[in-house]
């Protein structure tokens, strides 16, 4: 909570909105981490770690089609084959998770 009210206050600190993102997503409350990683984003969309963590916020809440798009940006960049093939991955374990809700 103290965080999050400090986010708002402070709006143009990058690093306070990334631990809220990462403390949000990690007790679960995707949402507020999504909020909190797109302030980051808005400012530098060339961020890739911050929309990769997007990503991640979006598949847990069941955004799949927004999260593969976010995604598929950062494939767009010069990246490590490692992260690469990382990210090809979770594509692919949403494309699995969307068929699966599908039926």
């Amino acid at each position: 909570e103290i965080l999050k009210e400090l986010s708002a206050t402070y709006t143009k600190i990058d690093e306070l909105n990334y631990f809220l993102g990462r403390s949000s997503f990690e007790i679960n409350n995707f949402e507020e981490s999504y909020k909190a990683f797109d302030k980051i984003d808005i400012k530098n969309e060339l961020h890739l770690r911050i929309r990769l963590e997007k990503a991640r916020s979006l598949y847990y809440m069941k955004s799949y089609k927004t999260s593969v798009k976010e995604l598929n940006k950062i494939l767009l960049y010069p990246i490590s084959p490692k992260v690469r093939n990382n990210i090809e991955n979770f594509i692919k374990k949403i494309k699995l998770e969307q068929n699966r809700t599908k039926w």
